[in-house]
């Protein structure tokens, strides 16, 4: 099995730890699920993943830092779960991601700074959060709004793909 998608259904419950014992997946999508619960880390075990969708499933806790093994990822997208805690370090490796979606969720602190050199990030939505710190500006699509962000707006905002 390449496709897991599940999204749009009445499935309910915790996501299960055995999710990284799947296969090889390109694709996980499990959005619009009433899952609750944490992420479970296995889920970096998954190293074919090319889409992780989890996005309005009420989903808790911490981001896991195991996301930065999944070397093939793409897109990510946690939106509009209740996910708190800080954006993990790791992800700014991922080099062949071209859209993350960490938007309407509990996050705090700083943006990883090497999420603004991912050449291949077109897409940062984190807009709903409470972060705080520098911008990474080096984007197609930047969604910030509803933060915490103060000081100055960064000089190579204007150099913002079109």
């Amino acid at each position: 099995m390449q496709v897991l998608d599940l999204g749009g259904n009445r499935l309910a419950g915790q996501l299960p730890s055995e999710i990284g014992e799947l296969g090889e997946l390109t694709d996980l999508i499990l959005a619009d699920l009433i899952f609750h619960g944490a992420i479970p880390r296995e889920i970096g075990l998954q190293h074919e993943l090319r889409v992780l969708s989890l996005s309005s499933d009420d989903l808790t806790g911490e981001i896991p830092a195991k996301l930065e093994d999944l070397d093939e990822i793409e897109r990510v997208d946690l939106s509009r779960d209740e996910s708190v805690g800080t954006i993990p370090f790791g992800i700014g490796n991922l080099e062949d991601l071209t859209e993350l979606n960490l938007g309407h969720n509990g996050l705090t602190g700083e943006i990883p700074q090497e999420i603004g050199f991912l050449d291949s990030l077109a897409l940062l939505d984190i807009s709903n959060n409470d972060l705080n710190g520098e911008l990474p500006v080096q984007l197609e699509r930047l969604y910030l709004d509803e933060n915490e962000f103060t000081g100055r707006i960064p000089r190579g905002i204007g150099m913002l793909a079109n």
